[in-house]
């Protein structure tokens, strides 16, 4: 009954009173009412109390739990959200969706009603967790449709995204032949461990697809948790190419000598110069980066322009003239370890880069 009217003191002194007494907390919260088989959980989400949802899927709640009528927290959730619009259901659907994977997955309305208000943010983690946020709800609508009939321009210009580049976008970073043994990419083709010394580069499994007019990644620096010696800014580079990294020394140095003509750009983390490759051109940033930081690459190839981030700012620098069929690229010669977001798998750092590629 508190959760129900949302009164948050009691649910936490209840918890606090039940934890006190050396009784099972989780066992508390999951149980199930007699009248209609809800948990503390389902009574919040059917309610839209957000906090009490939060403090309860804190303390280890079963999300997946079914009242009599067959329904979990995510889908009373859902249903609310749909007849009332109110954000709040909008941030409960978003607490839930990862505790129920399986039902959110499932749900043929969720991503209709997602579109129906507008939330990018839902169709987005729910891609993320590999549900089709293009399927048609019960009456034949899909969430594209809804979307364009409501005017809802975010929504639309997201799931055309889905539609137009899903499947073609680089994905996953490939050592060649060169670097094999000195690489370690995991299998996921998104973490990387260079400890080797040599100076190399890699680039995706792909080039940005033809038409793609925008593009961003990013690169997370993280500690190696065996190696005491690892310098603050490592050596390494973050940027782009114009043919695969087996031709590139270095991220926006000049090419090898078999491909005058490639071209790349990079931004070094061990003194912070934006490179550009044929023209030998650099400018400092003053923006060293290393373990801990998160550094970003884009690109508006309609304006010829490309830009660099560090933990989610904007770098006062750009970089004109970028033209050509382009592939992410990264400099490795220092010790480092990497894990890498193309999109798609969680929000950029950048959030002016959210919530997709292409856009």
């Amino acid at each position: 009954m508190a959760a129900t009217h949302g009164f948050l003191e009691i649910c936490e002194d209840l918890v606090d009173r039940t934890a006190a007494a050396g009784l099972n907390v989780k066992a508390m919260i999951d149980l199930q009412d007699t009248r209609k088989g809800f948990t503390a959980l389902h009574r919040a989400a059917w309610r839209g109390e957000l906090a009490c949802v939060r403090l309860i899927l804190k303390h280890d709640a079963d999300a997946t739990f079914k009242d009599l009528a067959g329904d979990t927290p995510i889908m009373l959730a859902t249903s609310q959200w749909q007849m009332t619009g109110e954000t709040a259901f909008e941030e409960i659907v978003l607490c839930l969706v990862d505790q129920d994977q399986d039902q959110a997955k499932l749900d043929p309305e969720l991503p209709a009603i997602a579109a129906l208000n507008g939330s990018v943010r839902v169709l987005e983690k729910l891609h993320r967790i590999g549900a089709d946020v293009n399927k048609a709800d019960v009456y034949g609508w899909t969430p594209l449709s809804l979307a364009k009939r409501l005017q809802k321009t975010d929504v639309v210009r997201y799931l055309n995204h889905q539609t137009a580049w899903g499947g073609t976008l680089p994905k996953t970073w490939v050592p060649h032949k060169a670097i094999k043994e000195s690489v370690k990419v995991s299998e996921n083709g998104l973490e990387i461990v260079h400890k080797s010394g040599l100076q190399c580069s890699i680039s995706t499994d792909r080039p940005l697809p033809a038409g793609l007019d925008r593009y961003y990644f990013e690169v997370t620096s993280r500690k190696l948790a065996d190696d005491r010696e690892q310098p603050d800014n490592p050596i390494m580079a973050i940027g782009f190419c114009t043919f695969g990294a087996q031709y590139y020394q270095f991220p926006g140095w000049e090419p090898k000598r078999n491909t005058p003509s490639g071209q790349s750009w990079g931004y070094h983390g061990d003194d912070g110069g934006l490179f550009v490759g044929v023209s030998g051109f650099c400018q400092s940033s003053g923006e060293l980066y290393g373990p801990g930081d998160t550094v970003g690459c884009g690109v508006d190839l309609e304006a010829r322009k490309l830009w660099y981030t560090k933990n989610g700012r904007k770098l006062d620098f750009e970089q004109d003239g970028v033209s050509g069929r382009l592939f992410p690229i990264l400099g490795l010669e220092g010790m480092v370890s990497l894990e890498t977001n193309f999109g798609g798998q969680k929000p950029f750092l950048w959030t002016e880069a959210n919530p997709v590629n292409g856009l």
